[in-house]
C-alpha cells in the first residue's frame, strides 16, 4: 500500500500546502510507521524523537485521531480523479485507499459524482478500502504503538488527555505502549486507569501495567497488585508485581510484600525474600524453601521493619 505521506507530497505539486521541509519529513516518518518492519521501526522512532518539540503537534494530533483538514484533502483527491493525467488519477486513487477507513465517510456522499469515470474510481476505491480493513487495523496499531514510544521521549505530563482514550484501545499492544508512556511521562493522574489493565487477560499487559504503577509510585494500586500476586500463575507477572510493591514503598506496599513470604507458592516466597533481604539489609534466617508455617519467627522481624 502506498503511504499517505507520499500522496501528500504528490498533492503539494498541485495544491502547495504550507508545509515546511521538516514538517513534511515528520509526516512522512509518522505515516511510514504503518508499514515499518522490526528492522526499520527503531530507526524511524529515533528520527522522530530527534525532531523533539517540532514533532510534538504531529505526534499528538495522530494519537488524538485529529482529522483536521481531511475533508478538504479528500475533496482535492477526488478532484484529481477527473484529471486528464493518468498519473495524477492513479496517485490520487492510491492516496485515498491509503487514507483507509477515515476516508470512507467522506467518500460516501460524493460517490455519485456526475463524471462517470470519477464515479467508477470512487466505487473501486471504497471496495479496496473495505477489502483491506484487517490490514488497516494492523497498520494503525503499529503506528499508534510506535508513536506512544516517541511521545514517551518528547512529551510531558500534559499529554494525559491524548493517552487516556487510548487505554481503551481494542489492541493490547497499543494499550501496553500507552501504559508505558504514562509511566515515562509520570502522569500520576492516570494511575487509576492503568490499574484496570492489571485484570487484562493478556499477561504482557498485566506486566506492563504493574511496571508502570511501580514507576508511578501509585499507593492506590497496592491492593490490586496484591490481588494480582494471589491470582496469577505467570512468573513474569508475579515478579513484576513484587518489584512494583517494593518501588511503591509505602507501609501497606511493604506489608503486602512481607505477606508474600507466607505464600504457598515457593517461587513467590523466594522472589519476595530476595527483594526484602535487599531492602531490609538482613535475612532474619528466613528460608523460602521451608513451609511458611515454620517461618513465623523469621517473618516477624520483616513485619516490624515494614511498619
Amino acid at each position: 500500500m502506498k503511504t499517505v505521506l507520499l500522496s501528500l507530497l504528490f498533492l503539494l505539486s498541485f495544491l502547495a500546502p504550507a508545509f515546511g521541509e521538516d514538517d513534511g519529513e515528520i509526516v512522512r516518518l509518522i505515516d511510514s510507521l504503518r508499514t515499518a518492519t522490526c528492522d526499520t521501526r527503531e530507526a524511524i522512532v529515533g528520527r522522530l524523537i530527534g525532531f523533539g518539540s517540532r514533532a510534538m503537534p504531529f505526534v499528538v494530533g495522530r494519537l488524538k485521531g485529529d482529522q483536521t483538514g481531511l475533508d478538504e484533502l479528500v475533496r482535492n483527491y477526488i478532484t484529481l480523479l477527473a484529471s486528464d493525467s493518468w498519473e495524477a488519477r492513479d496517485k490520487a486513487s492510491s492516496a485515498l485507499v491509503a487514507l483507509g477507513k477515515v476516508a470512507v465517510a467522506r467518500i460516501e456522499p460524493l460517490k455519485n459524482a456526475e463524471n462517470p469515470g470519477v464515479r467508477w474510481r470512487l466505487a473501486a476505491i471504497l471496495y479496496r478500502i473495505r477489502q483491506g480493513e484487517k490490514a488497516e487495523a494492523e497498520a494503525e496499531s503499529r503506528q499508534l504503538t510506535a508513536l506512544c514510544e516517541v511521545l514517551a521521549s518528547i512529551g510531558n505530563a500534559e499529554c494525559d488527555k491524548v493517552l487516556s482514550p487510548l487505554l481503551g484501545h481494542e489492541d493490547a499492544s497499543v494499550r501496553i505502549s500507552v501504559v508505558e508512556a504514562i509511566a515515562c511521562l509520570n502522569i500520576v493522574s492516570l494511575a487509576d486507569r492503568v490499574k484496570n489493565s492489571l485484570v487484562s487477560s493478556d499477561w504482557r499487559e498485566q506486566v506492563a501495567a504493574a511496571r508502570s504503577l511501580g514507576r508511578l509510585r501509585s499507593a492506590s494500586a497496592v491492593d490490586a497488585l496484591a490481588a494480582l500476586l494471589r491470582g496469577s500463575s505467570n512468573v513474569h507477572t508475579i515478579k513484576q508485581a513484587l518489584v512494583s510493591l517494593a518501588e511503591i514503598g509505602t507501609p501497606p506496599a511493604l506489608k503486602a510484600l512481607v505477606g508474600a513470604l507466607r505464600s504457598s507458592d515457593p517461587y513467590i516466597r523466594h522472589e519476595a525474600f530476595v527483594i526484602l533481604r535487599n531492602l531490609a539489609g538482613a535475612d532474619h534466617g528466613y528460608n523460602p524453601l521451608q513451609p511458611p508455617d515454620r517461618q513465623e519467627e523469621a517473618i516477624l522481624p520483616f513485619e516490624r521493619w515494614a511498619n
